[in-house]
């Protein structure tokens, strides 16, 4: 049904492992292309390298965004979304912008969930499934990489 849904004005769901692989195909294409992620996930334990405050909390989050985006020199966008009445939603861009200069290796991630948690607290009735980031925290995480550098 998603599938379906997602597809039919045109859209391509790319499973994750063929992400890098379909956006350098597209690039090598010249086709105008805009590639959304879908960010509410958690990192699987041996995927997590990245943490940010997010709602007061150590949160893991997912790098691969950031690191496809850096290979192909893509233009990074916040997908703002507002919810004006029952059944209708409002989604304005804004582009996401860090002087080079001023670059470190995960500033977009970091910036995206700065800007996602201002949504979040502007109207936090709609993302209740914040909650699944938190099945794995930053303390765990550290332990098990003592305990495999330990072996």
């Amino acid at each position: 049904f998603f599938l379906k849904l997602r597809n039919q004005f045109g859209g391509e769901c790319i499973p994750m492992k063929n992400t890098l692989r379909r956006v350098i195909e597209l690039k090598r294409e010249k086709r105008p292309t805009m590639i959304g992620f879908i960010s509410d996930q958690l990192p699987k334990w041996n995927s997590m390298h990245f943490f940010v405050p997010f709602l007061h909390r150590e949160t893991a989050v997912f790098t691969g965004a950031e690191q496809i985006g850096r290979q192909v020199k893509a233009v990074y966008f916040f997908a703002d979304i507002i919810r004006p009445r029952r059944g209708y939603y409002e989604c304005t861009f804004r582009r996401m912008e860090i002087p080079e200069v001023n670059r470190t290796e995960y500033d977009m991630t970091a910036l995206f969930m700065e800007q996602l948690e201002q949504m979040i607290r502007r109207a936090p009735q709609y993302w209740l499934w914040t909650h699944k980031r938190w099945k794995r925290t930053k303390e765990e995480w550290l332990r098990r990489q003592q305990d495999s550098t330990i072996k």
